[in-house]
């Protein structure tokens, strides 16, 4: 393979792009929430009451597709102790 063709196959590849989807993660506040469970309703698979009605997170990284659930949630806690990180 010649120069020209190595250094154009390399450019080749270099103009590709890749998509990279960016991690979120949940974050609640403990002293800001009050167990008020309207995020359980709107991302059950990420959030739920436990046995003492304490909020838990079952998934802090939960998958892209979930995004506007767990930005729903968020939006509506009463006490914005719920907080989605990008990373």
């Amino acid at each position: 393979m010649s120069l020209v063709a190595a250094t154009a196959k390399g450019v080749g590849l270099m103009s590709r792009v890749v998509s990279m989807e960016v991690a979120m993660r949940v974050v609640i506040d403990p002293v800001l929430c009050e167990s008020n469970a309207l995020c359980v309703g709107l991302a059950p698979s990420v959030f739920e009451l436990d046995e003492d009605d304490t909020l838990a997170v079952l998934d802090e990284r939960p998958e892209e597709d979930l995004r506007a659930d767990v930005q729903a949630a968020a939006a509506a806690c009463p006490k914005r102790a719920i907080t989605v990180v990008d990373g």
